[in-house]
Parts: structure tokens; sequence; C-alpha cells
């Protein structure tokens, strides 16, 4: 980008949403987070990307929108808990092909993670599930 008229128009278009008369765009910064809404028969809904340079912040706000679900329209998805297990292994073991944060990060994100493991409304779905 080079500072000028179409750069001031992009970052504009990072918080609000862009309408045409076929589609609908809505970029958000990096660690929000949200559900997205898709209509009916779309190809093509949405994907979600996370940064690993980013996941201390990005479980952080997980944690709020576990502990405060009316917060957000839609619950945690049930895959969520693996995949930050995961994240959390390939983290501790620098594996997986990525670039991973600082060390202070990695201890960020774990004390967040271990938070969300164990607060309150994602507790009880986790153990409701297991009876």
């Amino acid at each position: 980008m080079n500072g000028g008229k179409e750069d001031r128009e992009f970052q504009q278009l990072i918080h609000f949403p862009s309408f045409s008369s076929l589609e609908i765009f809505f970029i958000q910064p990096p660690g929000t987070v949200h559900a997205p809404y898709s209509p009916e028969n779309v190809l093509m809904s949405g994907t979600f990307h996370w940064s690993s340079r980013d996941m201390a912040t990005i479980t952080e706000k997980a944690f709020f929108s576990a502990r405060y679900p009316e917060t957000t329209n839609e619950p945690q998805t049930k895959e969520y808990k693996k995949k930050l297990e995961i994240i959390d292994s390939a983290w501790v073991s620098k594996t997986g092909g990525v670039q991973w944060s600082s060390e202070e990060d990695m201890l960020t994100f774990r004390d967040w993670h271990k938070k969300l493991k164990t607060c309150k409304p994602y507790a009880a779905k986790r153990n409701k599930k297991r009876r």
C-alpha cells in the first residue's frame, strides 16, 4: 500500500461491510472473535484464519466469549477445544511449519487456554456431554 486514496478507502472497509448487488464483504481486524452469518444457497460461506503469532490474543478473546456467551450469536464449535489442544502441542514442540510468537506469548496463550477450559459456560457444556 502506498498511502494514497485507495489505502484510505481500504482502511474504511476494515471495520464496515461493503455491499454490492451480488455479494457482501466484511473484512475484520485480526484477532476479532466473531460468528459469520451466511445466507441460504451460497457457494461459499466463508473461512476462518488464525495467525500463529496472534494466538495469545485470540485465546484471550475466546475466553471472554465463552465466559459471557450473550456477547455472541453462536456458541463455540465442538471442534474448538481440540483445535486449541493441537495448537498448544505444536507450539510447545515448535512444529507445524509456522512462525510461532515469543515464549512470553506462548505462556500467555497457555494461561488463557487453561482458563478457557475451566470457565463455567465452557466447562458446563463439556461436562454435560460426558454424562
